[in-house]
């Protein structure tokens, strides 16, 4: 194993040689391109400060670079008028990619040091831990009434797949691609639970309350023995070509999967119906942030709950096994 570089030493990286080296390992750690990139934009508007302050980042050793310089590129940005949701990704984004050198040996010191150090620098306002909007309990209320008001089949069917949809994003905390990913087969109906692929590729459990799997029941009993897979469909006249060719073709009906898109669509809707605005990304704030106001939980486990790569991301809303994870999440269903 090669001894860390002397600071200066010909044999440190330099700043633009350490970032190519991180982005390629997050590229074979499979990390989203989405991901990648706002890592690389977060360290290059770092790597451009320095710039300015006489690092050239082709030129200067990695090693160079003090921790210090991070809270000085944050002071910048705060004065600069950068969001906090940009500062926190600067934050992370830094934080990772010292960490990597110095698991690899490319920069001295230690990562408990280094946590230490950044750990107290704050990227947030001091508004303090955001409350759960409880407007869009109310909004899933609606959709319960909106079941019983509706009138024919298919409206009804609509109505209780909406209801469907809106139970199981207030219950997960799902991404809006991940609800609509979902399949008849991957939730555990007993449990309360599903082994979903989320953001990454990453493999997570997601809970629904007893009120999401009931909801869920209802609208599929609504569609009846269809033997298709995609848990949320299309019911909709304009479907009515591909219905019939899997019905014909005794398909799994994945022409008739909703889409993300469509799903956002479907929430949109419902919501100014009621007079709010709220997406499905609304309703993963409203998860996080009620498992830590009201559940009492851990910030690790909100983080596992919700498929937040880094705990960074989910410490937005602060200022372990599958059962243990399990009880985090029944806690606040049994509120």
């Amino acid at each position: 194993m090669n001894a860390t570089p002397v600071p200066g030493s010909p044999d440190s990286l330099s700043c633009d040689e350490a970032l190519n080296l991180y982005l390629d390992h997050l590229t074979l750690r499979g990390r989203a391109p989405a991901t990648i990139r706002t890592y690389a934009t977060s360290i290059g508007s770092f790597f451009a400060f320095l710039a300015g302050r006489g690092k050239e980042p082709a030129r200067t050793p990695v090693t160079v670079v003090q921790l210090s310089d991070i809270a000085a590129f944050l002071l910048y940005a705060t004065r600069a008028g950068r969001k906090p949701a940009t500062r926190a990704a600067y934050l992370t984004a830094l934080t990772a990619f010292f960490r990597y050198l110095i698991l690899n040996r490319q920069y001295p010191g230690t990562v408990e040091a280094l946590r230490a150090q950044l750990g107290e620098l704050t990227v947030m306002g001091a508004k303090g831990r955001p409350a759960p909007d409880q407007r869009l309990p109310a909004l899933v209320r609606g959709a319960d009434s909106a079941l019983h008001a509706a009138k024919g089949d298919r409206a009804r069917l609509v109505s209780a797949r909406n209801r469907a949809i809106l139970h199981t994003l207030i219950a997960s905390g799902m991404r809006v691609s991940e609800v609509s990913s979902l399949s008849r087969p991957d939730i555990d109906w007993e449990r309360g639970q599903a082994l979903i692929l989320g953001k990454g590729g990453r493999q997570r459990l997601v809970f629904f309350s007893p009120e999401a799997i009931a909801a869920v029941n209802l609208y599929l009993d609504m569609r009846g023995d269809d033997g298709f897979t995609p848990l949320f469909l299309h019911h909709d006249n304009a479907h009515a070509a591909q219905l019939a060719r899997e019905r014909a073709m005794k398909g799994e009906g994945e022409s008739l999967r909703l889409s993300p898109r469509q799903i956002q669509s479907v929430v949109r809707a419902l919501a100014r119906k009621e007079g709010i605005r709220a997406t499905p990304h609304t309703f993963r704030h409203f998860v996080a942030t009620e498992l830590l106001n009201d559940a009492g939980a851990d910030i690790r486990d909100v983080q596992e709950i919700l498929g937040h790569a880094s705990l960074a991301t989910t410490q937005i809303y602060t200022h372990k096994g599958a059962t243990r994870l399990a009880a985090t999440a029944a806690r606040r269903f049994s509120k």
